[in-house]
């Protein structure tokens, strides 16, 4: 007979575990309620432009930090509901509260998530997966259940959701479009050929989309039946995603090109040249400022119209997550472990701090609060500083 005492410890282990794995769910209880300048996707909209209207003036101090398992890709967290939505390489998905940190659900898919997730309707979660069995994955975040499951080739890149569809570019070099909420394949075309897919696909005015490979391959092609408009070669590879911004796409590339196109055909309109061994991010754009950020340790403000330098910035370490630019505000994270803010006009510095580690991922901001994701672990949470007023005042 099994002593008493030892079933008692049994059951109260138990019910301590379950205590303890409760946030082993991604189950919010209700359906988020988004707003316009929410952060559903990887650069802040579909269009991969990296501005916000949203991030604190500096200087800036921090509001709250919270650790993850492993570290993360170049996207940038989510932002939506109250809620910021972190996918990390360890293969987690961590959903905590925007005003204070704490964490409200967690859930392990056990292979390593590269690119951003995107929230469709402010209830459903699809993750890429960049390894293992399963492609893609979508969650119900109001119930915490599994929706549907794609068992494809594994997707390092971020995901695109444009109307009712999911645009997926995986890393056998098929994209694919995608019923978000059955998780049914509408059309799928080896665009890449025998190429990989490492950078998010880009929306375009138009509303076609764009892909591109790692050997330079750019496509652009109507995403409600993958029908090809134009196909470029830039023959060097593009490992992060285009952004799009007054009729222009801007393509960053791994051997010192930033290259500047026609969305209509692919034309060329111009081509900024840094040293050959520098890899771009996704630039930060609007109508005024074209900013990008290189593993040559430069951040490089140019004119989006006539790629002319306005003014550049020399920081100890890589830059390798792409700017933030918010109005006249840039915001950069170093592989050194540094945050800094720059004046968007003049480039000059206006302040800085030290990370607990190498920030390598895009920004997300709002409601005043900046999001920073630093490697190896942490989600830090910066607020505009409060200054403390004199006796005299």
């Amino acid at each position: 007979m099994v002593p008493v005492f030892r079933i008692i410890d049994l059951r109260w282990f138990v019910l301590a575990l379950l205590v303890f794995s409760g946030c082993e769910s991604l189950r919010l209880g209700q359906q988020l309620f988004v707003a316009t300048n929410d952060t559903m996707t990887d650069g802040g909209s579909a269009t991969r432009e990296n501005t916000s209207e949203e991030a604190p003036a500096p200087p800036l101090s921090i509001r709250w930090e919270r650790t993850t398992e492993g570290g993360y890709g170049p996207g940038s967290p989510l932002v939506a509901g109250g809620f910021v939505i972190v996918a990390t390489r360890a293969g987690n998905v961590d959903v905590v509260e925007l005003r204070d940190g704490n964490k409200v659900g967690s859930v392990s898919l056990g292979e390593a998530i590269e690119g951003s997730p995107v929230l469709v309707d402010g209830r459903l979660l699809i993750v890429p997966v960049a390894g293992g069995k399963d492609g893609l994955v979508a969650y119900n975040l109001t119930n915490g259940g599994k929706v549907w499951t794609l068992r494809d080739n594994p997707h390092a890149a971020s995901l695109l959701y444009t109307g009712d569809l999911i645009v997926a570019a995986a890393l056998d070099g098929t994209v694919r479009g995608i019923d978000p909420l059955s998780g049914q394949e509408r059309w799928s075309e080896p665009f890449g050929q025998t190429n990989a897919y490492y950078a998010a696909p880009t929306q375009l005015a138009s509303g076609m989309v764009l892909v591109s490979d790692d050997s330079g391959g750019l496509v652009v092609f109507d995403p409600a039946d993958g029908a090809m408009q134009w196909r470029r070669e830039l023959a060097t590879p593009v490992m992060r995603a285009p952004a799009s911004q007054g009729g222009r796409l801007f393509v960053p590339t791994t051997l010192g090109r930033l290259e500047a196109l026609e969305e209509e055909n692919g034309a060329s309109i111009w081509t900024h040249r840094g040293p050959p061994t520098a890899r771009f991010t996704t630039p930060a754009v609007d109508e005024r400022f074209l900013i990008v950020g290189a593993t040559d340790g430069i951040v490089r403000c140019l004119n989006p119209a006539t790629g002319e330098e306005i003014w550049r910035y020399e920081f100890d370490g890589n830059v390798s997550g792409a700017p933030l630019l918010a109005d006249d505000i840039v915001y950069v994270g170093t592989m050194d472990e540094r945050i800094a803010a720059l004046d968007a006009t003049t480039g000059e510095l206006l302040w800085e701090d030290e990370l607990p580690g190498r920030a390598k991922s895009a920004f997300a901001a709002r409601n005043g609060i900046l999001i920073v994701l630093a490697e190896p672990k942490f989600v830090i949470a910066y607020e505009a500083a409060r200054v403390a007023l004199s006796d005299g005042n």
